[in-house]
């Protein structure tokens, strides 16, 4: 799976099963994109406060099977 590196704006989050988040954010070069964040509610690494509405962060993703859903690999504040 290839990765995508790209600045974006948290738009808004949504609990998602027991440890997932579902995150719509909007990218500078791809517009705006819905995602999916493994273990975001349980991991102290990849997600800290990072995954708050209107933060700016720098966002590793890449696309899934599923059509129009991404895996968020890392977002940095």
């Amino acid at each position: 799976m290839e990765y995508v590196k790209d600045k974006a704006i948290i738009l808004s989050t949504r609990d998602y099963g027991e440890a997932d988040r579902l995150v719509a954010f909007l990218t500078q070069h791809h517009g705006k994109v819905i995602g999916i964040a493994k273990h975001a509610r349980k991991s102290k690494r990849r997600f800290v406060n990072s995954l708050d509405i209107f933060n700016l962060v720098e966002i590793e993703y890449g696309e899934r099977r599923l059509p129009g859903l991404v895996f968020i690999k890392k977002a940095i504040l």
